[in-house]
């Protein structure tokens, strides 16, 4: 008779499920007409982040990979307030219009076009991004949705966002634009929860860990 699954062998199993590194994450990347830019925060985490530490950074043109070798931005803007479990908030360029939606904060580093990288950092270490490369142009005219809280970049040469279509999904402006409340395509909102800390889950190993204890008892 086989053994009820170990404590140990499920508390791995669900601490160790690809995870993002970070709880402050880009959760939409939207790249408009003339000046319509958009990037969409979410903290991820279980607790309240201050933003005070964080800052948002547009690596340009020839730097657009200046990111993976510790280059300095192109322009970088210092993020300040807090954001709860759960919050979403929009970075935009000061003169965005579109959509008419949307509302948000105003950065000078969103002013990024499609060949130009956005990177969140925490302090001095890289927090997430979304990159594109200087020769590429994937990111232009076009929106790219979070739909999974993987890491969703790599410091590796030429590697950009649709080297990662499991974290970042392509979708037009007018999809963006038309997006209905409730959406992940609308900007300023995503379906992406929460995650548990690492000792919530441990506590969910332990009671899944009791549960076939007992079942296999009876």
């Amino acid at each position: 008779m086989k053994k009820p699954l170990s404590l140990i062998a499920l508390a791995l199993a669900l601490l160790s499920a690809p995870s993002s590194h970070a709880a402050v994450l880009i959760t939409q990347y939207y790249e408009g007409t003339s000046n319509n830019k958009w990037i969409e925060l979410t903290n991820l985490g279980a607790t309240t982040v201050d933003l005070s530490t964080y800052s948002l950074s547009v690596f340009s043109n020839a730097n657009a990979e200046g990111y993976k070798t510790g280059a300095s931005a192109t322009t970088n803007t210092a993020l300040s307030g807090s954001l709860s479990s759960g919050a979403t908030i929009l970075y935009k360029n000061s003169s965005a219009v579109l959509p008419a939606y949307a509302a948000g904060t105003a950065a000078g580093s969103v002013n990024f076009n499609g060949n130009d990288s956005m990177v969140l950092f925490n302090g001095a270490a890289i927090e997430d991004a979304i990159g594109f490369t200087n020769l590429g142009n994937e990111g232009v005219d076009k929106s790219f949705v979070r739909t999974s809280a993987n890491v969703g970049y790599d410091l590796v040469s030429g590697s950009n966002a649709t080297s990662f279509p499991a974290i970042w999904t392509e979708v037009s402006l007018a999809t963006v634009e038309n997006a209905m409340a409730g959406t992940n395509e609308r900007l300023g909102e995503t379906t992406l929860a929460a995650v548990p800390e690492p000792t919530a889950a441990l506590f969910l190993a332990v009671s899944l860990s009791a549960i076939l204890l007992r079942r296999r008892r009876r």
